[in-house]
């Protein structure tokens, strides 16, 4: 990570979201789990899953990101069903 240790970048992260978060009035940053695509200088591409506070166990990132996923899951279903009945009912 060019010099930049896991800590540090979600230290960073974890300052910048929080910071988001309050200006928007949305509350305050509890935990996070980022999965984030780079693109380096020399144009290659990189995945960064970090976790916020530093040093979050494992089993809490895994945790954090199936329940994202889960709920992602849910209202995909739920948009295709519902527009699978508004189809119906225009017919």
């Amino acid at each position: 990570m060019s010099g930049v240790s896991e800590d540090q970048l979600a230290e960073a992260l974890e300052g910048a979201v929080g910071e988001v978060l309050a200006t928007l009035g949305l509350g305050i940053l509890s935990r996070m789990t980022l999965s984030i695509e780079v693109i380096d200088r020399d144009g290659d591409l990189g995945l960064f899953t970090v976790a916020a506070p530093a040093g979050t166990p494992v089993w809490d990132r895994i945790g954090l990101l199936r329940y994202a996923l889960t709920e992602l899951e849910a209202n995909s279903v739920g948009h295709a069903v519902a527009a699978r009945l508004r189809n119906e009912e225009d017919e």
